[in-house]
């Protein structure tokens, strides 16, 4: 302020506000309004006020994001589904140097995010009921959201229709819905070598925890007697020894890259509360497909049967065909097929010949594959067999061609693409897959 009163200059006026508007004091001063309709909260109030240990990094995430400027439908987006909009990893990468790279960061921010949905009230007791915890959090979570984004208070519409406003009792459970398979977890915030070194660190905890130990030992001993002096001397030691093994403790992870790790409280693991998912394993494969997750495998297993192999493969198909046919139905309506590459493929064909009485064994000389989507033409047929179906004769397809053949079809030059293995950078495709399919696969 005194800056503004001295500066006599006609562009005063518009320098105080650029000053004020580019100080990070901004958005922990306007981030005080946003965090009131958040409901936001270090603990969880009632009796025994539980303490929210990780709420202040959401806290900090709403501070970012008006210093930053973030635009307010993209806010929005990242606190209701930013897991859903974003799905990311620390995992590093040898080429970056072992440095997370700046959208792995921002998706881990747009995940911290959904912290807007771990500040709900916790009633201590709750936990001796998981039902009913589980329903208290799933209302929560509903009635916060529909006041902090729709202004609206739903919560008379969990025992009736909304008098006022055009919400049903029906909508009310049907939004409880979109919340019935996500659960609140921790997400740890470092990466492999980081979670590494704490690990390598972890002797030092237990040396406060021995420290500690020898302590109550020594209470329990001299509990009820006024201490010699000797004894006093020893009392001291003890507790200098506490005090040492937590002085000793780090504080950070070793530091890789151009940032560490810092760790919560007394070497804890760094953790932020946000939201999950009840069973991951349940995820349609299409959803994760268009939350712009870029490769799924799914496993049927059963296939590798030594006997009764009619009844077993048959079991398997009744199994597969419509889940198969229905995800591609699902892409396809989606608009998702042409962009999405389906590969099918098994651990080996069978023997054309019987394996004891009613078993055909493991062949790799000659089995099929099929592929869909990805802007390939349909009804196309590549290669073939012998008349016995024992050996591959026409067109032969290596591995290493199957995968050179997958690669183009995504747009990746196979001679090009390289990763460090055994201390070397190496080649999907070794020095095979010359073979490529892909220009005969495509449309065009």
């Amino acid at each position: 302020m005194e800056a503004f009163v001295a500066d006599s200059s006609p562009d005063a006026w518009p320098n105080l506000i650029d000053s004020l508007l580019e100080s990070k004091h901004y958005g922990e001063r306007w981030a005080r309004h946003w965090l009131d309709v958040a409901r936001y909260a270090d603990s969880g109030g009632y009796e025994t006020d539980i303490y929210y240990r990780n709420a202040w990094r959401y806290r900090d995430y709403v501070v970012r994001s008006f210093n930053n400027d973030k635009p307010y439908d993209v806010f929005v987006q990242e606190q209701i589904a930013g897991d859903e909009l974003w799905p990311d990893n620390l995992d590093l990468d040898p080429r970056q140097v072992y440095v997370v790279t700046d959208e792995k960061k921002r998706h881990l921010d747009t995940r911290i995010a959904t912290g807007f949905y771990s500040l709900q009230p916790r009633v201590h007791e709750s936990g001796l009921d998981a039902k009913r915890l589980a329903y208290e959090t799933m209302t929560d979570w509903v009635d916060a959201t529909a006041s902090a984004f729709m202004g609206l208070t739903l919560g008379c519409a969990r025992c009736h229709d909304h008098k006022f406003d055009p919400f049903t009792q029906q909508d009310y459970f049907a939004l409880h819905a979109i919340f019935a398979s996500a659960r609140e977890v921790e997400l740890p915030l470092w990466t492999s070598v980081e979670e590494a070194d704490w690990r390598q660190n972890f002797p030092k905890i237990l040396a406060v925890e021995e420290a500690r130990t020898a302590y109550l030992l020594f209470q329990t001993q001299t509990s009820g007697q006024e201490l010699a002096a000797v004894q006093r001397s020893r009392q001291q030691e003890l507790l200098a020894a506490i005090g040492q093994a937590v002085v000793n403790l780090p504080k950070t992870a070793a530091q890789v890259g151009p940032e560490v790790a810092e760790y919560a409280a007394l070497m804890q693991v760094p953790v932020a509360n946000v939201l999950g998912r009840q069973h991951p394993a349940l995820i349609r494969t299409v959803h994760l497909l268009e939350r712009g997750v870029r490769y799924v495998q799914l496993v049927s297993n059963g296939w590798a049967a030594h006997s009764n192999n009619k009844e077993r493969h048959e079991a398997q198909a009744k199994k597969t065909d419509q889940p198969i046919a229905g995800l591609i139905s699902d892409l396809h309506q989606r608009g998702l097929l042409e962009s999405t590459l389906l590969v099918w493929v098994g651990e080996f064909g069978r023997t054309p010949i019987r394996q004891g009485t009613n078993s055909r064994d493991h062949h790799p000389y000659g089995f099929s594959a099929w592929m869909a989507g990805g802007g390939i033409v349909g009804g196309k047929t590549i290669g073939a067999t012998d008349d016995l179906g024992f050996n591959a004769i026409e067109d032969k397809v290596h591995v290493n061609d199957l995968h050179a053949t997958i690669l183009g079809l995504m747009g990746i030059d196979h001679e090009e693409l390289e990763y460090l293995f055994d201390g070397r950078f190496r080649r999907l495709t070794d020095v095979s897959g010359k073979n490529n399919l892909a220009p005969r696969l495509v449309r065009g």
